[in-house]
Order: C-alpha cells, then sequence, then structure tokens
C-alpha cells in the first residue's frame, strides 16, 4: 500500500470559515520532479507532489544544510534523549 492509498479522505460536515466572501481560494500549481531512491525518474504533479514535498521536509534536519531557510525541516534531532514531557511541549509549540 502506498502513502496515497492509505489518506483518509476529509468529509466537509457543513463547517464554514471565517474569512468571509472577501478572499479568494488560489490553487498554486505544485509539478515537480518525482524523485524515487535519490534520482529523478519523471515529473508529478497534484496530491502525490504534495506527499513528495511533505516527505522531504520531514527528512530534512533544520539548520544544517545552506541551501534551506529557516523555516525548512525539522528540529526531530534536537529532542532525541529528552524526557517525554518536554517533546510534548515542544512538538505542540
Amino acid at each position: 500500500m502506498d502513502a496515497a492509498e492509505s489518506v483518509e479522505e476529509v468529509q466537509d460536515d457543513g463547517l464554514q470559515d471565517d474569512l468571509g466572501d472577501d478572499y479568494e481560494e488560489v490553487t498554486l500549481p505544485s509539478k515537480t520532479y518525482r524523485v524515487k531512491n535519490n534520482r529523478i525518474i519523471s515529473f508529478t504533479d497534484g496530491y502525490n507532489a504534495m506527499l513528495q514535498a511533505i516527505d522531504k521536509a520531514l527528512q530534512t534536519e533544520r539548520f544544517v544544510w545552506l541551501i534551506y531557510n529557516e523555516d525548512y525541516g525539522n528540529d526531530i534531532q534536537d529532542l532525541v534523549g529528552k524526557d517525554f514531557e518536554y517533546i510534548k511541549v515542544e512538538v505542540a509549540e
């Protein structure tokens, strides 16, 4: 089973947003290279491109690679060995 099959679809239960009618939803293009085993094998778009982007961000350690700004990546390595209660607070932030 790949990641696309394991994600549940969210139902809209009549929820309303607080933005009102003053805003327009814009879908940005997501076409990118499809990477498998650290090699570019083709192009991908839409849902699979988003899954790949999220996976990459979760696998990239923050502040290590100069190519990425301070908003990209994760701080998981900083939490290794810490007390579980401390980790819960840090993750919530």
